[in-house]
């Protein structure tokens, strides 16, 4: 089957890695995980083996061969060469997938409805519309504790998230 996809033992290896990652720290990502985090972590597994170094390009390879699987695994592009794997089942509209680039441009991996309404021209209507979808699908979690209204973060995209998981 691999040989079909035109996938050799080693974009074999690295899907099968990518997978178990993506799966292992789902739940904490709300099963979306930027590249640059996976390619540390596949490198902390890979070093103790002493296998070759992996680039953003043989990530983004070997995971657009698991698309074949089905939608499970999709690659969307944050801008400026950041990527985001989002590793549960469905398919991100282009609402969402605006969100998530504008959350990824925010320091602390959130957005408002205000924030998307000015950054996106959306009318208010269509923003909640999407925050609706990103809450009904896990992807983003609330915070009514803010001071003016709720945030939205993507805890895929929470500063030093690193740090805060790093025993998964």
């Amino acid at each position: 089957v691999w040989s079909v996809l035109g996938m050799g033992d080693f974009y074999f290896a690295l899907s099968i890695q990518i997978v178990e990652i993506c799966l292992a720290l789902a739940e904490s990502t709300g099963g979306m995980l930027e590249i640059s985090e996976l390619k540390e972590r596949l490198a902390r597994s890979r070093r103790q083996k002493k296998q070759q170094e992996i680039t953003t390009e043989d990530v983004l390879l070997a995971t657009r061969k698991l698309k074949i699987f089905g939608n499970s695994f999709q690659v969307h592009s944050l801008g400026k060469n950041r990527y985001i794997i989002q590793s549960i089942p469905g398919e991100l509209s282009l609402q969402e997938t605006k969100a998530l680039t504008v959350a990824a441009n925010q320091e602390k991996g959130a957005i408002t409805k205000s924030l998307l309404i000015k950054e996106l021209g959306w009318n208010e209507l269509r923003t909640q519309q999407a925050i609706d979808k990103l809450i009904s699908e896990g992807l983003v979690w609330i915070d009514e504790q803010a001071e003016n209204e709720p945030s939205y973060y993507f805890p895929s995209l929470f500063p030093d998230r690193k740090e805060i998981i790093e025993g998964v």
